[in-house]
């Protein structure tokens, strides 16, 4: 951008202002110098070392602090307030008042700016305000560790007791750890004072889990994950991982190692690691080659709030939703449409009560009845459903008439048939002629004729409704 010229007085155009950071200049026997010059320190304190509070406001905030520092938010002509126009520019609370700052030479390209409320370095590149990328190359990689010791199983470490603090070793299988290297520290000298171990597990654990086997029912966990007992199929052997998931009490939940004293796995050890786990299933008559969730929140403790875990399809279908399937009862998570009533069911289930308020009833959750009913696509205003103004109550709310969840009674609708009676009529004559002719009624003959045709039922079969609970 050029900067803002001047004629002097000896007929030189004179630049009013520097190119760069345009900083006002002092003009020869100029009056109230005082004032271009501060002016030119003001813009100075706002251009060099350039920190702003934030980048993408488009508004002025409501009760700035005089010297606070903005970038307002670029593009589209969205700026408004006192900073109508502004876009991308540097906009300063000043005497009461807001100042915003053009770039200079090259528009501005190559300005740089600290943006505080994200921690981060922006450079405008002449149109916008992106990040700058200046965190440097990358150093040298650092020497790799190496322990001190390694030994083939955690009874070897008892050798090196005697070694000082801060010694380590590394055991290459530990069988408390499903046989994943684990590496110890020594806590004091001379002693069998120990760290607690840091276990390094294969790609598939962290976030993601494969386990062997994994329950289907509820067991006891210190007497049914020995060596040799068998889970959905599976006979198990010491030091593998699998996934408990329907204890009666659901806090006892999680991925257990297997052995004589079965144990938590390491890495989710603590209530907030299993938040999001994803757990691959092996083996199993039931559960081979399924993926389970854990879908608890974190804050809990481990031990006393329940760890919950539900397959795969049920963690990705949003609360509320309504499936059909072939299952006599409903699947974890999942509760059948039969017209009951879950005490508490609002409460428990925030986000079904916010999808179909009309279930809502107080704090309870009242379903519609589902069983034995066909479908039918909500009319909605359509003359298509002559009855929709005289459907049932729905669960909950009692809501009739023309709306989502309403039914249509049962009942016969009143017809008629339209039937043709022919009557036969014989003629019987006399032989002799005395009785002349005369005509006898000896019967009818009854033939209907249909004007509507056969009424037909369509074959159909049973499935289950089930709602996503949550």
């Amino acid at each position: 951008m050029d900067c803002r010229v001047k004629s002097g007085n000896d007929g030189v155009n004179m630049a009013e202002e520097s190119a760069k950071l345009r900083i006002p200049y002092l003009a020869a026997a100029q009056a109230q110098k005082h004032v271009t010059h501060n002016e030119a320190m003001t813009l100075l304190d706002t251009l060099v070392q350039l920190s702003v509070l934030d980048k993408d406001l488009t508004a002025p905030p409501g009760s700035p602090s005089e010297g606070d520092c903005y970038i307002v938010a670029g593009g589209g002509g969205t700026a408004t307030d006192a900073w109508i126009g502004w876009e991308t520019r540097v906009a300063r609370f000043i005497d009461g008042e807001w100042r915003s700052y053009l770039p200079g030479e090259g528009g501005g390209a190559g300005w740089l700016a600290w943006v505080r409320d994200e921690d981060a370095m922006y450079r405008f590149d002449g149109a916008d305000w992106t990040l700058a990328g200046i965190e440097g190359p990358q150093g040298p990689q650092g020497p790799a560790y190496q322990p001190d010791a390694a030994v083939d199983a955690i009874a070897g470490r008892t050798a090196y007791d005697g070694e000082d603090a801060a010694f380590s070793v590394l055991v290459v299988s530990d069988g408390g750890n499903s046989g994943q290297p684990t590496l110890y520290f020594k806590l004091s000298a001379a002693s069998a004072d120990w760290s607690a171990g840091i276990t390094w597990l294969p790609e598939t654990s962290g976030p993601a889990f494969t386990v062997r086997a994994a329950t289907i029912s509820a067991i006891s966990i210190a007497t049914g994950l020995n060596s040799g007992d068998t889970l959905d199929g599976v006979t198990l052997a010491a030091g593998e991982l699998v996934l408990v998931k329907d204890q009666t009490a659901p806090e006892e939940n999680g991925i257990y190692v297997t052995g004589a004293s079965p144990s938590r796995a390491a890495a989710l050890s603590a209530y907030d690691q299993h938040t999001g786990a994803l757990v691959t299933v092996q083996e199993g008559t039931v559960n081979a080659d399924t993926q389970w969730q854990c879908v608890s929140d974190k804050g809990g403790t481990i031990g006393t709030t329940a760890i919950d875990f539900v397959d795969l399809f049920t963690a990705l279908t949003p609360p509320g939703e309504i499936t059909e399937n072939y299952d006599t009862a409903a699947r974890a998570g999942w509760i059948s449409l039969d017209g009951a009533t879950i005490v508490d069911g609002a409460l428990d289930n925030p986000k079904c009560a916010a999808r179909y308020p009309w279930m809502v009833s107080g704090d309870d959750l009242v379903l519609p009845d589902r069983r034995g009913t066909f479908d039918r696509i909500w009319a909605n205003g359509s003359a298509n459903d002559p009855n929709r103004a005289t459907r049932t109550a729905r669960a909950g709310d009692g809501q009739t008439g023309d709306h989502p969840g309403t039914a249509q009674p049962d009942g016969i609708k009143a017809h008629t048939h339209s039937q043709n009676i022919f009557q036969r009529t014989l003629y019987q004559y006399d032989v002799g002629g005395i009785n002349g002719l005369t005509t006898v009624v000896t019967g009818g003959e009854l033939v209907g004729d249909s004007a509507g045709g056969a009424e037909t039922r369509p074959i159909n079969h049973y499935v289950c409704k089930q709602m996503r609970l949550g």
